[in-house]
């Protein structure tokens, strides 16, 4: 089971790591889990979780971690993109969705990062009423192979071409 395997792997590299921001794994498990977009409609819930992803890149960047430090901040950088997604702070999320993929070829551990970023930031296009952009990130996703939970970001990237495919011929 992929999102097992995911679990089992994230809490072996969180239990033998010291010095980690704490949320982390609470912020990135609910995000693995789809929290983020059951919680994307309460606005002050998105809010205070901005300000928890504030606080540990403030956290990280005072004590980066020699091994995670850019799989940790990339993360961080996802879900802060994410939060400001929900906002409607569209322009500051893709900033953050971009920093993502900008640091691709220093991730040591966490190479779902890139295509659940490209993954998010075409639902961001999308939103944007921009189909064509938004095609373009999600066919991102087809490029990468092998990492975390990928058949479902294949299946969410597949039903997200199909709306943008129908709402293209209304």
């Amino acid at each position: 089971m992929p999102i097992e395997k995911f679990v089992a792997e994230k809490g072996q590299r969180y239990g033998t790591t010291i010095g980690w921001f704490t949320a982390q794994p609470l912020l990135e498990f609910i995000y693995a889990w789809s929290g983020f977009r059951v919680m994307s409609k309460k606005n002050e819930l998105i809010s205070s979780w901005l300000s928890i992803i504030d606080k540990g890149e403030d956290l990280l960047q005072e004590n980066p971690h020699k091994e995670y430090g850019t799989d940790d901040i990339s993360l961080l950088n996802l879900l802060k993109g994410l939060c400001l997604k929900h906002l409607g702070k569209y322009s500051k999320a893709e900033y953050y969705f971009n920093r993502v993929i900008q640091k691709e070829k220093l991730l040591k551990y966490d190479h779902y990062l890139v295509p659940y970023t490209y993954y998010e930031l075409g639902i961001l296009h999308y939103l944007k009423g921009d189909y064509a952009r938004a095609t373009k990130n999600l066919d991102n996703v087809r490029n990468y192979k092998d990492y975390s939970m990928e058949a479902r970001l294949h299946f969410r990237t597949h039903i997200a071409l199909e709306q943008i495919a129908k709402e293209k011929m209304t």
